[in-house]
């Protein structure tokens, strides 16, 4: 499952690489258009960073998502894994809309509770799907939405 992401979210991942590309832009033309002392090296360095905090923010934001398999719930963010709980421990899940730590890159959230004090922040794109193939493995979860 995916997760939810909202627009303004997006903006701030590809934030840093536009700015990067436009300094590559601008010191380049600078190094081989005007007699100014510009090293090109420097427009190389800004254009590297660009293409690296580029890939950084595409794997992160197009490879987030969630997976429900052999009763575990795992969160990865592209080839990371960034928690993994037994479905059988949770508890609760709620609605919130707070604005705080998450594993979903949007302010309309869902609150994953275990029985080990654990808290999972959420977005999935599709809640009622989401939630449903919860219950399907673990019938005792309780909801409140």
């Amino acid at each position: 499952m995916l997760t939810k992401i909202d627009k303004h979210q997006y903006w701030v991942y590809i934030f840093l690489p536009a700015v990067e590309f436009l300094a590559f832009l601008i010191i380049g033309s600078l190094a081989l258009f005007t007699e100014l002392n510009v090293d090109i090296n420097l427009a190389y360095f800004f254009l590297i960073g660009a293409a690296m905090h580029g890939c950084i923010a595409y794997f992160t934001l197009k490879h987030y998502v969630y997976i429900i398999d052999k009763g575990l719930f795992s969160i990865k963010q592209g080839p990371i894994q960034v928690v993994e709980i037994t479905i059988s421990s949770i508890e609760t899940i709620n609605n919130i809309r707070k604005n705080h730590r998450n594993y979903g890159l949007s302010r309309d959230l869902i609150s994953i509770k275990t029985v080990h004090k654990k808290e999972l922040n959420i977005s999935p794109i599709d809640k009622v799907r989401f939630i449903e193939t919860l219950l399907t493995i673990n019938p005792n979860i309780k909801i409140d939405l």
